[in-house]
């Protein structure tokens, strides 16, 4: 079975590398974690008179597995990842292309509307439940600004956690701002994190009828 990360570590990661890139950067590492996702299944599976110097060649530069594109296209036809994972990494490759073959600034708010149709290929209940975990590791980093506050005021103002979400919609903060500049990160952090998600889900279930 994968080891790669435990689901904790895994949304740490994602979340913690991409949110404060730019808006290009943040395409880039997007498909990298990814890529790296990939690549620990491709591991996994391998059978064992395969040696590891041969699979470093076959994912290594110029190699039959090198790309993002060649490792989720063997694994889709062999039958690991689902349609759905499938169409989605296509999405994030795409918006990845045009981030590293632009010429002009890249900004990832002109490809909101596709990163929510790639989201929305995993289903509600997916995407609910994603973004709900995703959603507590944020408020947990949020917890700062309580403790920011308490260093001014001498007390943390939040008693809970939808009070600190109310004070950042309701007050025109440098830290409300901030998240706002943030989002299109945040929605590709989020896709980024369900399809690593689906990836490992998707290898259960192979695992399982295999």
């Amino acid at each position: 079975m994968h080891k790669w990360m435990t689901q904790q570590h895994r949304i740490n990661e994602i979340y913690d590398v991409i949110l404060f890139e730019s808006d290009r950067g943040s395409v880039l590492l997007a498909c990298q974690i990814i890529d790296d996702a990939l690549k620990e299944i491709l591991k996994d599976l391998k059978p064992n008179s395969v040696s590891e110097a041969a699979f470093k060649k076959a994912t290594g530069r110029g190699g039959p597995f090198s790309s993002l594109a060649s490792k989720t296209e063997a694994l889709y036809v062999i039958g690991v990842l689902s349609t759905q994972t499938n169409s989605a990494i296509k999405v994030i490759r795409e918006i990845r292309n045009k981030a590293a073959h632009s010429s002009t600034e890249f900004r990832i708010f002109q490809y909101e509307e596709k990163l929510s149709q790639a989201m929305n290929l995993f289903g509600e209940g997916f995407v609910l439940t994603s973004t709900e975990t995703a959603l507590e590791m944020f408020m947990q980093k949020m917890g700062k600004i309580g403790k920011d506050i308490k260093s001014d005021l001498g007390a943390n103002p939040f008693s809970t956690k939808q009070e600190c979400i109310d004070y950042l919609q309701e007050v025109d903060s440098p830290a409300m701002q901030g998240l706002k500049n943030m989002l299109p990160n945040w929605h590709v952090a989020s896709l980024t994190y369900l399809i690593v998600e689906s990836i490992f889900l998707n290898l259960d279930d192979f695992s399982m009828k295999h």
